[in-house]
């Protein structure tokens, strides 16, 4: 006869469910960038929604509020149609690393084509927002790079016999592209603005922590045999060849 199961067992075995369907989601690059994606949108959610005038206590103010957030400008539109991009784009790497290494081609191939329209889509709003050097970089550089890991070859040999990989020179840029933004939320965050408005400064630490989540994104989809890989992870590029 088996012993009846212990109170409370059942729930401990969803959480364990969730919390390993959630650590797997993050063990790839397109769970990190999904991450990014809706800490970077919810927090921007939410500090429009405190610091809002109107009232919030019905649901046709909260809705107001929230289509003028995603929808209330042509920047607004353009972000939002970036980070809608972006989730599709993370999706797509997330099955990419479904497997595990090394990632399905295919699927981070089309991963790359979405992050591409979505850097042009987000350096359009930066640009309407008055940012033209992030429009440049975080836009424009990033979706070359993008579309360069997306469509250049992987391990052609030029005419001297060496190895050249454009794909991970793109994905390169790529990480180069957030630079200029990391450097420009630090500024901010040691800020005068961000000392006076507490909301500012909020904002600004959680879109540093997005620029490094998706750095670090970045990071993992470079080829484990690149030289940032040799230099920041040696024993793993030394077992592994692609």
């Amino acid at each position: 006869m088996s012993k009846p199961e212990p109170v409370g067992a059942p729930v401990a075995r969803r959480r364990s469910r969730w919390r390993a369907a959630i650590l797997g989601r993050l063990s790839g690059p397109g769970g990190l960038y999904n991450l990014g994606d809706a800490l970077g949108f919810g927090s921007g959610l939410l500090v429009t929604y405190l610091g809002w005038w109107e009232s919030t206590d019905n649901v046709e103010n909260v809705l107001s509020i929230g289509m003028r957030y995603v929808a209330g400008s042509p920047a607004a539109v353009a972000l939002t149609i970036a980070t809608a991009i972006f989730f599709g784009s993370g999706e797509a790497y997330h099955r990419a690393w479904s497997n595990g290494y090394p990632p399905d081609t295919k699927l981070t191939q089309i991963g790359d084509l979405f992050s591409a329209f979505g850097a042009i889509a987000l350096g359009a709003g930066l640009y309407l927002l008055g940012n033209p050097v992030l429009a440049a970089t975080s836009g424009l550089l990033h979706a070359a790079g993008k579309f360069g890991s997306a469509f250049s070859p992987r391990g052609k040999r030029s005419s001297t016999g060496r190895k050249i990989d454009a794909s991970a020179l793109c994905r390169i840029i790529v990480l180069i592209s957030r630079a200029p933004a990391l450097i420009a939320t630090s500024a901010d965050i040691l800020s005068s603005r961000a000392r006076d408005e507490r909301s500012f400064a909020f904002i600004s630490l959680v879109m540093l922590v997005c620029y490094l989540i998706w750095s670090v994104a970045d990071l993992m989809l470079l080829t484990r045999d690149n030289v940032l890989m040799r230099l920041f992870r040696p024993k793993l590029a030394r077992k592994v060849r692609v």
